[in-house]
């Protein structure tokens, strides 16, 4: 689960680096509050 998770969270971040504008921004913070924060901790 760790590395799955691990992932995500890098190709999402690497998605706002190669395309920043506000449809993006607003995809990873839907995304990011999906995400447990038991989740976030493991990373």
């Amino acid at each position: 689960m760790r590395p799955v998770v691990f992932d995500f969270l890098t190709n999402s971040c690497n998605i706002i680096k190669k395309n920043s504008n506000n449809n993006n921004t607003i995809f990873y913070n839907f995304i990011g509050n999906i995400i447990p924060p038991e989740w976030r901790k493991l990373t």
